[in-house]
């Protein structure tokens, strides 16, 4: 008992952090991989970040319930900048120096107006949410730019690793398909997508529910970025019983794939359903 009685909470933390790690590498094949647990850092880490400045307001006696709002809104405004044509580094310190004045704000109310805490903290919470998304930018999701690509090794991971299914042709991807059931695009055209590097040798194909189709093509003739990023990576769109026909049958070419891409493919403008290989 004295010996447990002598364990910190950081020490069973930890102890049991290390019996997950160890149950998780010998039940999961790969786990201790070096890109695997690269990408578990990676994805952690901004609870980490925001961990670290919380923590610091706890051992102040405090608590700051607007840090999820301040992160997100200025880093998606610092983005929207860059986006609009502001030079990246001008941009990320704009986003900074959007974060320091909101700090100093909480600080003025806590401190000298003498409000708790966490009524000010989660009332300017909720004010940085509403104000960003109604005056800096528009959009639910701010994507990276082109300008930003620099920034892009902070958070990569395995460019293929998310990738639906992969064609290989002499042991190098020559064919990728990204299967979507729903119609946002963005994911797979403008996340994803945009990790993999642009090769003309690769063809991608994008995999929708037929039933998805006025959709899709709502969204791609509306969103100039999903077109840009349709001819630039060279997206195919394909359906997904034209999908299945294809892939069910053995000694599949993709030549024979032809008349079934598109939004409208050729097989349904005929009006008729074409064999798929000659008999």
């Amino acid at each position: 008992m004295q010996v447990f009685g002598r364990v910190s909470q950081e020490q069973i933390v930890f102890g049991l952090a290390v019996l997950l790690c160890v149950g998780f590498a010998v039940s999961l094949p790969g786990f201790l991989t070096a890109s695997n647990l690269l990408n578990l850092v990676r994805s952690v880490s901004i609870l980490g970040i925001l961990g670290v400045a919380m923590g610091l307001v706890v051992i102040g006696r405090g608590i700051d319930l607007s840090l999820v709002a301040v992160m997100a809104i200025s880093v998606a405004w610092a983005l929207q900048l860059a986006t609009d044509g502001t030079p990246l580094p001008q941009a990320v310190a704009m986003g900074l120096a959007f974060s320091l004045v909101v700090g100093m704000i909480n600080g003025f109310l806590i401190a000298y107006i003498e409000l708790p805490a966490i009524f000010a903290t989660l009332a300017m919470g909720t004010l940085v949410y509403g104000f960003g998304r109604y005056f800096l930018f528009g959009l639910d999701v701010i994507y990276l730019p082109d300008r930003a690509r620099s920034l892009a090794w902070l958070g990569r991971v395995e460019e293929l690793l998310d990738v639906d299914c992969i064609w290989y042709v002499r042991g190098k991807a020559a064919f990728l398909f990204e299967v979507e059931w729903t119609a946002m695009l963005g994911e797979p055209l403008l996340r994803r997508g945009a990790r993999i590097p642009q090769e003309e040798s690769m063809v991608r194909f994008l995999v929708i529910a037929p039933e998805r189709t006025e959709l899709v093509r709502h969204k791609i003739e509306r969103s100039p970025l999903i077109r840009e990023a349709m001819e630039r990576d060279n997206w195919h769109v394909l359906k997904w019983n034209h999908a299945r026909a294809f892939l069910d049958h053995d000694g599949a070419d993709l030549a024979d794939l032809e008349p079934y891409l598109g939004l409208d493919p050729l097989v349904e403008r005929s009006g008729e359903q074409l064999p798929l290989f000659e008999q």
